[in-house]
């Protein structure tokens, strides 16, 4: 499962007078209050789910993260820079990354290096938050990209940069309502199909054998959902289709095993010279989910076949006819697969 984590990292500033100073941030509350002009300076955080509603790839102003914060002090405090940090991934697939406050795009400027992990959001307009005050602010943006991931968020207290007017620090602490991480899954509008060349390499296959594999890919959706059509074409370096037996697409099962789900049909009208059409019209039903289902067209090569007729085929997505869950068409993806060639001796 491909996962995404977005870790915020926030930086405050905060503007206050005199008191003692409460270093680190070791996520307990202090035991003290204000007590004769000594303040404890304390920002409770708050990190959240911004939505419950799916997340699909292809959706624009998405909402990504929500964080709150208390100013539990008895001065005022002023946010200065927003940052946050994907882990294992750079912002690949999180496009027009927006900070926003109050459902208003915050005047910020974005830093960001290529392929980094980091990104800060320096507030051009100091926020102030007063004493006793809330604020809260969210990430949002569009995510273009991926299959099978989730969004998941931190916030990263230690890496956050905090300074007063004089630069007193706060502590930051989380609140009992605070999740130290929260995951969303997004979902895919679009199943995708993977070519594993690796699995099915060039080779010599002798005449007579059976269940030789041509091609071997993915159909990977997060969600349920059913092709009822799928074509493919072999090439030949012989003008024949006499020397092909048998055509079928096959599974592979939980133990690694392979199970024929669809027959192929050799289209005699759709042969001419050295290639021809193969169709599967038998409906084919995909589960949902990450690992992928793993498929293979295998061929079954007549005995009489003659050395050196060579064999590739191509799966022509974009003929691929296929429903989802609620029997609405999804769209083909625009590309095609072609197996390695096999050389009959």
């Amino acid at each position: 499962m491909k996962r995404i984590y977005l870790a915020a990292t926030i930086t405050i500033i905060f503007m206050g007078c005199g008191g003692r100073t409460i270093g680190g941030n070791n996520n307990t509350r202090p035991d003290a209050q204000v007590d004769g002009g000594t303040t404890e300076r304390i920002i409770e955080y708050t990190v959240a789910y911004s939505s419950t509603a799916d997340i699909n790839i292809g959706d624009t102003d998405v909402s990504l993260i929500r964080i709150r914060f208390e100013n539990l002090s008895n001065e005022d405090a002023t946010v200065d820079t927003v940052g946050f940090q994907m882990l294992y991934f750079p912002w690949m697939n999180i496009a027009n990354p927006t900070l926003s406050q109050g459902g208003t795009p915050v005047n910020a400027t974005t830093i960001q290096e290529n392929d980094s992990l980091y990104m800060e959001f320096d507030l051009l307009s100091d926020y102030s938050l007063p004493a006793g005050g809330q604020v809260e602010f969210e990430l949002r943006g569009d995510v273009f990209d991926g299959i099978c991931m989730e969004v998941g968020t931190e916030f990263n207290s230690e890496n956050s940069r905090i300074r007063g007017l004089n630069e007193v620090p706060f502590e930051l602490v989380p609140s009992a309502q605070s999740q130290e991480m929260v995951e969303r899954p997004t979902y895919s509008h679009l199943y995708w199909l993977m070519n594993r060349r690796d699995q099915v390499p060039e080779a010599f296959v002798p005449a007579g054998s059976n269940n030789v594999p041509l091609i071997e890919f993915w159909f990977l959706r997060n969600r349920p959902f059913r092709i009822d059509y799928l074509e493919a074409r072999i090439f030949f370096t012989l003008d024949t289709i006499d020397h092909v037996e048998s055509v079928r697409l096959a599974k592979q099962n939980s133990q690694g095993d392979w199970e024929v789900i669809a027959l192929g049909f050799l289209n005699p009208d759709r042969c001419v010279y050295e290639t021809c059409h193969v169709e599967f019209d038998d409906t084919i039903a995909l589960e949902g989910g990450c690992v992928g289902n793993i498929y293979r067209i295998l061929v079954d090569i007549a005995q009489s076949a003659p050395a050196g007729n060579d064999m590739t085929i191509e799966v022509i997505t974009t003929l691929l006819e296929a429903y989802d869950e609620n029997n609405q068409p999804i769209p083909a993806p625009e590309y095609s697969m072609t197996g390695s060639q096999q050389h009959i001796m």
